[in-house]
């Protein structure tokens, strides 16, 4: 939606305030509208979504729909796939990772998706440029690798007759502004609200903006002019707040007295249309009612407590987190940190992988993300290779992560049907059990401290209780919460509690963690004391 609406939801009373929002989130579900439709009214209707385009793939197994629409302006483009089970009839709902490849054959990955309530994953990522690309799923199920491509095109639309940043028309708009690009271009928005915005985000980039006089219709520099807003008269073909621009004062409160409403100069402007004169102004970062409208929308669907939207429509960002537990966050993610975010396909899962002592492995795994389990996997295999008689898995300063391949490593020193752990949602239990073939039966030990945290402890404590795992080293971090990443935008990512865990016999480790077996300060002595409980447990084994 447009970042105008939240203007008019913040001048609303409380109550009004709520419905007009969930007026507009019904209507786009009902209508089928792109949030950008909520900009402006054309000959009093909304303007019509972007054309979607579908593409539907099957295999032996699945049927993947796939579809997508583009904002052509600024080289968006809408992801949605479908993944559901021929046979079964079942949605997929688990992990996947999206690609996108250019004509060149050079790849990037998207923004981890989201799942929204009708089994859909969502992601909406930016290209460099126009062209032809090639979308790319893959997800892991059963064991088996499955790989679907889809074509798609992003095309630049003819600028002459739509604005720049929403795409509406602005044919016959009095209120076009005129955006010059240090570069030479020249591109035309609907109206301030929609120059501002990409001022906001090209600042760098444009030269200046104009506009025209209301009264003579002559061209000024926006820097330099006298604004009236709030006043009786209205626009057609624009946007309310109505802003009638003046290129000197005296123009402006001229039309001030026949009129009324306030005359502000442009600075005043800027900080009025993006609402940093509301007590609970935000910043300019956030003031993008798609952020919010995703923001709260995640909340309401995903979070671990039923939370009702309209609960949340009539707060500040920071009120509306702190109705949350303290486990959820909204976080602004440098580049740097983007690929574990984003899902990248990262090597590093597994930090370390070895052999002690000539029959003990070792293996480090620094968090539980979507390749964990096959990393482990191929890493285990390496060393059972080389015949080993007993295993250290090191969890220390591993924040947790993907609870699905914590379970699913998990399932390698389990018996099968075994229940590992129960996550707790919304008043619902689901239980993870133990399906997997592949059995270690020789000692283990696991290495935990103060940083060992949610479904890294869930893994040691399970392990200790099924199969007499041996925890060495500090206490852990006591978090029994599951978060779950869903990117807003390109700098922010909200970290949601998605449910809460309980151990195999219903135990809570919530502020007091797993306690080690043998308590142990000292990193070094931590991994001599494993080797040192493993040799003497392979020695009881060889005497059995």
């Amino acid at each position: 939606m447009h970042h105008n609406l939240i203007y008019l939801i913040k001048r609303l009373p409380a109550q009004p305030r709520v419905s007009l929002f969930l007026t507009a989130l019904l209507f786009c579900a009902l209508n089928s509208l792109t949030p950008q439709a909520f900009s402006h009214l054309i000959d009093g209707a909304l303007r019509p979504k972007p054309s979607i385009i579908e593409q539907t793939k099957k295999s032996e197994h699945y049927k993947i729909e796939f579809s997508y629409y583009t904002i052509s302006s600024i080289k968006i483009v809408d992801l949605t796939v479908n993944i559901k089970d021929i046979n079964t009839g079942a949605y997929y709902d688990k992990d996947v990772s999206f690609q996108i490849r250019d004509e060149k054959g050079e790849t990037f990955d998207t923004y981890q998706p989201y799942l929204d309530s009708e089994h859909n994953f969502k992601t909406r990522p930016a290209v460099k440029d126009y062209g032809k690309y090639t979308f790319i799923l893959r997800f892991n199920d059963k064991g088996i690798e499955n790989q679907f491509e889809f074509p798609f095109e992003v095309i630049k639309e003819d600028s002459k007759n739509i604005c720049y940043w929403c795409s509406m028309s602005i044919e016959n708009c009095p209120t076009i502004h005129y955006l010059h690009f240090k570069a030479g271009k020249t591109e035309k928005t609907c109206c301030a609200h929609c120059a501002l915005d990409v001022k906001n985000r090209y600042n760098e980039k444009i030269l200046a903006i104009e506009t025209d006089d209301y009264r003579s219709a002559k061209k000024f520099d926006i820097s330099k002019g006298w604004f009236a807003l709030d006043s009786d008269m209205s626009i057609e073909n624009s946007m309310p707040p109505f802003v009638f621009p003046f290129d000197s004062k005296e123009e402006a409160e001229k039309f001030q007295k026949t009129h009324g409403g306030k005359i502000v100069d442009y600075k005043t402007l800027a900080k009025q249309v993006h609402g940093e004169d509301e007590d609970d102004y935000q910043s300019n970062e956030f003031n993008n009612l798609l952020f919010l409208e995703d923001l709260f929308n995640n909340i309401a669907k995903n979070y671990y407590k039923d939370v009702e939207i309209n609960d949340l429509v009539n707060k500040s960002i920071e009120a509306a987190m702190g109705m949350l537990d303290k486990d959820s966050r909204l976080k602004k993610i440098e580049p740097s940190s983007l690929d574990f975010i984003r899902g990248f396909d990262r090597a590093d899962s597994i930090k370390d992988a070895k052999v002690l002592n000539n029959n003990i492995g070792y293996i480090k795994i620094a968090f539980f993300g979507r390749r964990s389990k096959e990393d482990f996997t191929t890493a285990m295999n390496k060393l059972i290779l080389k015949k080993i008689k007993g295993l250290i898995i090191d969890l220390r300063d591993n924040p947790g992560g993907n609870i699905d391949d914590a379970a699913h490593i998990i399932g390698n020193f389990t018996k099968n049907g075994t229940k590992i752990a129960t996550i707790s949602t919304r008043g619902k239990d689901r239980e993870y059990i133990d399906d997997s073939n592949n059995k270690w039966n020789h000692p283990l030990a696991i290495l935990i401290n103060n940083s060992t945290a949610s479904s890294a402890e869930m893994f040691a404590a399970s392990l200790r209780f099924h199969a007499q795992a041996t925890l060495i080293g500090k206490n852990s971090y006591g978090k029994n919460t599951i978060q779950k990443a869903y990117p807003l935008n390109n700098e922010h990512t909200l970290f949601l509690t998605t449910g809460k865990y309980r151990l195999p016999n219903n135990e809570i480790i919530e502020n007091k963690g797993v306690t080690p077996d043998y308590k142990e300060k000292d990193p070094e002595q931590q991994l001599a004391k494993a080797v040192d409980v493993l040799q003497n447990m392979i020695k009881d084994v060889a005497v059995k």
